[in-house]
C-alpha cells in the first residue's frame, strides 16, 4: 500500500529539506549538517540525490549512517549527487565508527582530506560502492589515518579515486604505531595519480611489533599513471 511504501523513507533525509540550494556554488554547510545530524540520530540515510552540495566544515560520521547519491557509479560531468569542500575536510571520523555505507556519490576536496580519521580512530564494517573521490591538494589525502585501525572495510563496485599531481602524501594513507588493517578489500575500482607522483597510491604501515596488516585483498583494480608504485605495505603484512 501507499502507507507501507512511505515508511521506507521515514529514515531518509535530504539536505534540500533543510534549505539547501544544491548547485555546488551556494554554501550549503548548515543544511547538509542538519541532514547528517538527523540521519545519525535515526540510524538512517542522507540522500544527496542528483544535487551537488558545497560544504565548508567537516561532517562528523556516526555509527550506522548511510549516504547515497543518484550518480551512476560515482558521478559524471558536473559532480551530480555529491559533496564538495574547498576549505576543510569533507568527513571527520572520531573514535570507533562502524557500519557506514556510502553509495553512488562524488566527493571532492581541495583544502582538506576527504576522510580524516582522528588519532586512535577505527573504521569497522564500512562499504564504499560506486564512489568517485578526488583530492586536488598536494598536502591532503582521500583517506588519512595517522594512528588508527581498519577492519572489514570494503571498496567495490567501480569506485574511482584521484589524487593531486604533486601530492606529498599517498592518497590512501595509513601510517601509525600499533595500527591494524585486517579483512579489508579494494575490488573492481580505478585510481589515478599522475606522471609526476613521487609516492605510491596506497601507503599501509604499522610501526611497531603489535601492528598488523593481514588478510586484505586487492582485486580487479586499474592503476593509471602511478610511476611511484601502487601499494607500499610495511609491518606484518599478508594479502
Amino acid at each position: 500500500s501507499l502507507g507501507q511504501l512511505d515508511t521506507r523513507y521515514l529514515n531518509t533525509f535530504s539536505p534540500m529539506n533543510y534549505g539547501a540550494v544544491g548547485n555546488g556554488i551556494a554554501n550549503d554547510d548548515t543544511p547538509v549538517h542538519a541532514a547528517f545530524t538527523a540521519a545519525a540520530a535515526a540510524g538512517g540515510t542522507v540522500d544527496l540525490g542528483h544535487y551537488t552540495f558545497l560544504t565548508s566544515t567537516p561532517i562528523p560520521l556516526a555509527n550506522g549512517i548511510s549516504v547515497k547519491g543518484a550518480a551512476a557509479r560515482g558521478g559524471r560531468s558536473g559532480w551530480p549527487g555529491g559533496l564538495i569542500n574547498s576549505t576543510s575536510d569533507i568527513f571527520s571520523i572520531t573514535g570507533t565508527i562502524y557500519e557506514v555505507n556510502i553509495d553512488n556519490c562524488a566527493l571532492m576536496a581541495s583544502a582538506g582530506h576527504v576522510f580524516n580519521v582522528a588519532s586512535g580512530g577505527e573504521a569497522e564494517f564500512w562499504n564504499l560502492r560506486g564512489v568517485q573521490a578526488n583530492q586536488s591538494s598536494a598536502s591532503y589525502c582521500i583517506w588519512y589515518m595517522p594512528n588508527g585501525s581498519m577492519y572489514n572495510f570494503k571498496v567495490d563496485d567501480q569506485c574511482s579515486f584521484g589524487g593531486s599531481a604533486s601530492t606529498t602524501y599517498s592518497p590512501w594513507y595509513m601510517v601509525s604505531p600499533g595500527s591494524t588493517i585486517r579483512g579489508c578489500s579494494w575490488r573492481n575500482f580505478r585510481f589515478t595519480a599522475s606522471a609526476s607522483a613521487t609516492v605510491p597510491f596506497f601507503h599501509l604501515e604499522g610501526q611497531s611489533s603489535g601492528a598488523y596488516c593481514t588478510d586484505n585483498q586487492f582485486e580487479q583494480i586499474i592503476a593509471e599513471t602511478c610511476p611511484s608504485g601502487v601499494i607500499a605495505a610495511h609491518g606484518v603484512s599478508k594479502f
